[in-house]
């Protein structure tokens, strides 16, 4: 009775310590997976320095700079324009009748619901730009955690990786078959989806910056995330710049930008995604689409690209259930 009691008691503490220390991670959770992430993704540049250099300690606080230089740096710079020019779009669209002007061109309602919904569009933009400046700090603190993180994993991602598979309940062969699977779909999700993401976002900002359109590098922003979401697409942004406008009478502004992104923001797909994305690495829409939306939501702005990873690794694993018992059965 006595030794049971004990037993209860130590389980009762062991589930105490987990909860606490699951407490004390949850707010550094984003933080944590965007290093393991980031640290995968330029793991082998960190080997490729670490040949010349020599010098493991230095070779990864290089690698951290450079995260720095890439990310936090264009990252915060880019969150000053992006709050300013959603601000400044508001009021330009605010400030023009469109409904006026659709209705020009067609005899219905057609004007009012367009008005309505540039108008809403309009004031998400700066509600979702006003919650991202509110949360800076918490995102400047995860910023920091994630590079502190970085930094450690490059000098010992090999120790990392082996410490995750001995804690997965399954024979070697078993286990190598999924890290590949999982490697395979991580480099098809990360340099083929998000990469692309990123490239057509850059692109059209240029564009747009080119052709006078108003807030070309938020317009990029959301070009970026209209690109991860599986049936809209880069189109559903540059298409109504472009469409608004010829509205105006901007006739070079809107013809341009519609060429522009037709010629250079669509045929990224066309490069970039087919050589990054193989067959064994096919990722479901509505993956991406559920981890996106749900990544955002639990993580925050680092969740729209831990969230469809996640999930993808989540679903190959349980695609793989069949294959891991018949190999872990033999």
């Amino acid at each position: 009775m006595i030794d049971k009691t004990r037993n209860y008691f130590l389980l009762f503490i062991i589930v105490v310590a987990l909860y606490i220390l699951f407490l004390l991670i949850k707010p550094f959770l984003s933080a944590i997976f965007a290093s393991i992430i980031l640290t995968y993704a330029l793991y082998p540049l960190y080997l490729f320095l670490n040949k010349r250099i020599k010098k493991e300690t230095i070779s990864a606080f290089i690698m951290v700079l450079i995260v720095v230089l890439l990310i936090i740096i264009p990252f915060a710079f880019a969150a000053n324009i992006v709050s300013k020019e959603a601000i400044s779009g508001y009021n330009y669209f605010r400030s023009r009748d469109f409904s006026l002007l659709v209705s020009q061109y067609f005899q219905d309602n057609s004007g009012d619901l367009f008005k309505t919904f540039v108008d809403k569009v309009s004031f998400a933009l700066v509600k979702f730009t006003s919650e991202f400046l509110l949360s800076l700090p918490n995102i400047l603190l995860n910023f920091f955690v994630m590079a502190f993180l970085t930094y450690y994993l490059f000098k010992e991602w090999d120790k990392f990786v082996g410490a995750f598979k001995k804690l997965i309940p399954l024979k070697d062969s078993v286990k190598n078959k999924l890290y590949e699977k999982f490697e395979t779909t991580t480099n098809g999700l990360i340099y083929g989806i998000l990469l692309a993401a990123i490239i057509q976002g850059v692109i059209a900002g240029i564009g747009y910056y080119i052709f006078k359109i108003p807030s070309p590098i938020l317009l990029g922003f959301v070009t970026m995330i209209a690109s991860l979401i599986p049936l809209i697409g880069t189109g559903f942004i540059w298409v109504p710049a472009g469409i608004i406008q010829i509205l105006q009478g901007n006739l070079f502004s809107g013809i341009g930008i519609l060429i522009f992104c037709a010629l250079l923001v669509s045929t990224v797909d066309n490069i970039i995604k087919p050589k990054f994305i193989s067959r064994k690495a096919k990722i479901h829409p509505a993956i991406v689409l559920i981890g996106l939306a749900g990544g955002l939501k639990v993580f925050g702005f680092m969740g729209i690209f831990i969230g469809p990873l996640f999930l993808t690794l989540v679903m190959e694993a349980f695609a793989m259930r069949g294959e891991i018992s018949e190999i872990s059965g033999s």
